[in-house]
């Protein structure tokens, strides 16, 4: 136990992408995970990984409130190919959300290249970067695929140490093509949903803000993509995942307002004042968002009333029409639109006469200014 405790203090203090050599002379290399990995246990499960391995152990640190905090899997296989074999002994870690933490190798043990020459730093560091991308084009292709077919009347080359095929040099260790390989498969396999699956299994309203509150935007695109049961539990997720609306990340505002409930009138109030402050982009995913809502509040209909004289064409064209589906009538917001008939921008102000036109109960003011208007484009004509 005491190993342990050591080994997780290590790991609380790494940050960012990180390695060592500890007193056991272990070599690890680690991201930031999204909690602090604090244990109270460590919890070992049972699993079919459906792979070479077969039923092999997943094990899960936990705090002391019983969250998971990490994962992880002694992975001890052989790297294959054409009946020359190398054995690969590696842990690997997961976080919380399924993501790669990082790896260690026992103490005395390092990955090696062809003919057993063993990685130096700089190639460690590249495997731990590699690894860590969940969108490699290794999830493609075929593990017969690394190396180029050699002609049967070619001299015969060893698999093991033959050269790479060119198109995947730009995601494997040169020289241990089938090891990078080998682990990108083990790290996004099986396990990488065991993980995610263990998570859900005790995910809580205090667990999902931390996960929200982490540095990584995948860790924060998953917790969102997981945080529906949960709004009605905690407002504090609410007005976390409003805050995570932000121009400078598309994506995550992307997910953010998708999530978000249709019914709950602080999500309304919250996404006006963010459309307020926001980029077009953003804009309009929240336009598309307040279609989808059974009403609008007055303040709602108020805030984008006032905005439409700043707003592009489009944006106004779906305000417009976002205003016709709600049925505002209100002279106040009639008298907003109606100024966008001297918009200096034919479209918008041919789209706010659209809308009047359509209003069942125009003021005498409205009118006049609809006259105007209609004499003043019958004389360009």
């Amino acid at each position: 136990m005491k190993k342990l405790i050591f080994k997780i203090t290590l790991l609380i203090l790494w940050g960012g992408i990180l390695s060592t050599v500890d007193a056991s002379d272990k070599i690890r290399y680690f991201q930031s995970p999204t909690v602090k990995l604090e244990q109270d246990k460590v919890v070992f499960h049972l699993v079919d990984f459906q792979e070479d391995l077969g039923i092999d152990t997943l094990f899960q640190f936990q705090s002391k409130e019983g969250f998971p905090t990490a994962y992880y899997r002694h992975i001890q296989s052989n790297v294959c190919f054409e009946g020359k074999c190398r054995m690969l002994v590696v842990t690997l870690y997961w976080n919380i959300t399924g993501r790669y933490l990082g790896f260690e190798l026992p103490k005395g043990e390092f990955l090696s290249k062809t003919d057993h020459e063993p990685f130096v730093p700089q190639e460690y560091e590249r495997l731990h970067t590699l690894l860590a991308d969940s969108l490699s084009p290794l999830g493609t292709i075929a593990y017969e695929a690394l190396v180029p077919k050699v002609s049967s009347d070619s001299q015969k080359v060893d698999a093991i140490s033959s050269p790479t095929a060119p198109d995947v040099l730009e995601y494997i260790i040169k020289g241990a093509a089938y090891t990078t390989y080998k682990l990108w498969h083990f790290v996004y396999g099986i396990t990488q949903s065991e993980v995610q699956q263990k998570t859900l299994s005790v995910l809580t309203p205090s667990l999902l803000l931390q996960i929200l509150d982490s540095p990584d935007l995948g860790d924060r695109i998953w917790a969102l993509n997981h945080a529906t049961p949960y709004f009605n539990e905690n407002p504090l997720i609410t007005s976390k995942v409003l805050s995570l609306i932000h121009e400078d990340a598309y994506n995550l505002s992307e997910t953010a307002i998708r999530v978000l409930p249709l019914t709950d009138e602080t999500v309304q109030k919250g996404l006006t004042e963010v459309f307020l402050k926001s980029n077009y982009a953003i804009q309009k995913l929240i336009i598309n968002k307040l279609r989808r809502m059974q009403s609008l509040t007055p303040s709602t209909v108020y805030a984008l009333a006032s905005s439409l004289s700043s707003l592009s064409g489009e944006l106004v064209n779906n305000v417009l029409a976002l205003f016709q589906k709600n049925q505002v009538e209100e002279v106040e917001i009639e008298t907003m639109v109606a100024k966008l008939l001297n918009h200096k921008n034919s479209f918008i102000a041919d789209k706010a006469y659209q809308f009047l036109v359509k209003q069942k109960h125009k003021s005498a003011d409205t009118e006049q200014q609809i006259k105007v208007y209609l004499a003043k484009n019958q004389s360009q004509k």
